[in-house]
């Protein structure tokens, strides 16, 4: 179950980064059609100055227009031709200005691309909450059906034998919680009670105590001895009675 969790945030993850690849190119796109639309939009100067060019050749040619004449009317107007204006105005195909996105959209970019990543990560990985496992993974719900639980009974003091039945009699309740019993045995001696846990299953061991709140008084929770793991036979929790609840 934990890998295809995993599984599954990789592929968020993915998806959210070619979400953001989609907005790059659909700001280029939108770049690229306005300044095709800029170009468009002067089509009929364009035209103008190519028919004034090509007239003026013409005229040339044909001896109408000397070349010294043509000169001094290029020269009289203020603003230079309308093939100047027009050069002036038109980037140069293939600059390398015109290959670069205008700032508005770099910005506009690196904002949705930064937004989408803080999205992937706390949402995929699960950064967001603090209560979750080590590392930063949400919580799961326990399913006590999922969980095999040891019932050890550790009322048994140096030179004395334990509350006679007392394993048994907490078993039952653990059953009636809906957990899987294991192993019911004696854990020698211990002044309070536990719920103890394998590596990697502290919220179960939590959840047994919660559970057990009403039989037992001040379950404490913590990690497995190698005393109480050996006795437990490979419960992920064992339930260790000590001698304050050694009166039920």
């Amino acid at each position: 179950m934990d890998t295809i969790e995993q599984i599954g945030a990789f592929l968020g993850l993915a998806a959210f980064l070619g979400l953001a690849v989609l907005v790059l190119l659909y700001f280029q796109q939108a770049r690229d059609v306005r300044r095709l639309r800029e170009w468009a939009g002067r089509a009929p100067e364009r035209a103008e100055a190519a028919a004034e060019e090509a007239t003026t050749a013409a005229a040339r040619e044909a001896g109408i227009v000397p070349a010294e004449d043509e000169e001094k009317q290029e020269a009289a107007r203020p603003e230079g031709s309308l093939r100047e204006r027009l050069a002036a105005r038109i980037p140069a195909p293939g600059h390398i200005r015109d290959r670069l996105p205008e700032p508005i959209y770099l910005v506009a970019g690196a904002a949705v691309v930064a937004l989408i990543a803080v999205v992937a990560v706390t949402g995929a990985f699960g950064l967001i909450g603090g209560d979750g496992e080590k590392g930063g993974r949400k919580d799961k719900p326990v399913k006590p059906s999922q969980v095999e639980v040891a019932v050890l009974n550790g009322t048994a003091a140096t030179g004395s034998v334990g509350t006679p039945g007392l394993a048994e009699t907490v078993s039952r309740d653990v059953k009636s919680a809906g957990y899987d019993v294991g192993a019911v045995g004696d854990a020698g001696s211990f002044a309070n009670t536990f719920a103890m846990y394998q590596p990697g299953h502290e919220e179960e061991a939590k959840a047994v105590a919660a559970d057990l709140d009403k039989k037992l008084e001040n379950v404490k929770v913590d990690e497995m001895t190698p005393e109480v793991k050996a006795a437990a036979g490979g419960a992920q929790v064992a339930v260790v009675i000590g001698l304050d609840n050694s009166q039920l």
